[in-house]
């Protein structure tokens, strides 16, 4: 490609330097100094045509000292486009920068999101562990539980079959008390019948007694009375010795069957109670059961929302590794970029510095050629007014001489 024309080069100095308003002494200066262009500020200002550092360079003003430094007009063009593509490459280095930080930033990100995950699997899987483990230990409770209640249930079968033949026979000593009973109320019938003969006896005894003893003359009758009525007192006493005898074995048999019955009673109660313990373990063991089987079913819901937590676990860190990879490509595709980029900024540098190196004499000669030819044409324009006064001077004399005395 040809190299722009030199008009080109001043209007497109002129437009760099005008961004964001005019273009005054202190940007040029800037320039200058920022270019490494070693120019003095009064030297500057004599350039530019300034009488003062101070003021807005018309393009006049450009334009003139555009025609008498071409060369510093060249090096403004060639640094100024330079340094504007410098700062947009160091401006796409730092978004460059900026991106692979948040690339890596992501990619760390993306690494402890990982890790993390990779942790959650891992706890994931504990914890499936420890669910398998409660749950066979639940399932061995559960057995247990069972063959408690089956326990139970056979006990309380027992308990039942022993009430039932406690209570028949506590129903057949009852009936044997009452048997009893009964015979020990007829002997006492018996024995107030043979109390009261006795009490009719000995009254009549007495009766006869004193008719005897009133009736002393009949003695001989009443003597077989007597006889007859003696006689039937000792039957009757003799009756009533067996009737009582019968009456203290029936009380003895009584006691016994009431004793009997006592411990039927205290059997039967035994029985009752070991039935109620029994049916209460029963129940207990009935309650244990379903609360194990309850456990044992929220532990299997929990082991399956563990499985399906951890299937979802695995299919994302499936999905943030491959995350993962892409973005360290990305990364390592950016790294190169910037790898790529700063040794082309390096080599511009070092081609920049080469040309700053070897146009720095062009640029020096050609201020000082302009300071030597400013001085040659105040030189030349103290001489012309020398000149001028030497001729007017000359003229006055020979006008002097001309006149007559």
């Amino acid at each position: 490609m040809p190299p722009p024309a030199h008009q080109t080069k001043v209007n497109r100095v002129y437009d760099e330097l005008s961004r964001g308003g005019v273009v005054t002494f202190d940007k040029v200066a800037y320039w200058m100094q920022l270019l490494n262009i070693q120019v003095s500020e009064m030297d500057l200002s004599r350039m530019l045509g300034l009488e003062e550092n101070m003021g807005v360079i018309s393009t006049q003003d450009w334009e003139r000292f555009a025609e008498e430094y071409p060369t510093v007009i060249d090096s403004l063009y060639y640094r100024i486009g330079d340094e504007w593509r410098t700062r947009e490459q160091e401006e796409v280095q730092n978004s460059v920068e900026v991106q692979i930080q948040r690339q890596l930033s992501e990619y760390e990100g993306l690494v402890e999101d990982q890790q993390s995950c990779t942790k959650t699997v891992l706890d994931l899987q504990e914890d499936l562990k420890t669910a398998h483990e409660k749950h066979r230990i639940s399932s061995g409770n559960l057995q247990e539980a069972r063959t408690l209640q089956f326990t139970a249930v056979e006990s309380a079968k027992e308990a039942e079959e022993m009430v039932i033949v406690r209570q028949a026979e506590l129903d057949t000593s009852e009936y044997r008390r009452k048997q009893t009973l009964t015979i020990v109320e007829g002997i006492e019938n018996k024995m107030r019948a043979a109390e009261k003969k006795n009490i009719s006896a000995e009254t009549k005894l007495v009766r006869d007694k004193r008719e005897l003893e009133e009736l002393l003359l009949h003695a001989e009758a009443l003597r077989g009375r007597l006889a007859t009525g003696e006689t039937e007192v000792r039957e009757s006493r003799a009756e009533l010795s067996q009737l009582s005898v019968e009456a203290d074995e029936a009380r003895s048999k009584v006691t016994q069957r009431e004793s009997e019955i006592l411990k039927c009673r205290e059997a039967l109660v035994y029985a009752e109670k070991e039935s109620v313990q029994k049916n209460s373990i029963m129940s207990q063991t009935h309650h244990l059961l379903t609360e194990c089987e309850d456990d044992d079913t929220a532990k299997l819901k929990t082991l399956i929302a563990t499985q399906h937590h951890l299937v979802d676990a695995q299919s994302f860190s499936g999905s943030l590794y491959l995350q993962t990879e892409a973005s360290f490509s990305a990364a390592q595709h950016f790294m190169r970029d910037l790898t790529s980029l700063q040794e082309d900024y390096r080599k511009a540098l070092l081609d920049r510095e080469a040309t700053t190196i070897a146009e720095q004499p062009l640029i020096d000669a050609e201020i000082s050629l302009r300071k030597q030819r400013h001085l040659l044409t105040e030189q030349e324009e103290q001489y012309r007014i020398i000149c001028k006064q030497h001729e007017r001077l000359s003229r006055m004399r020979t006008n002097n001489n001309n006149q007559p005395p």
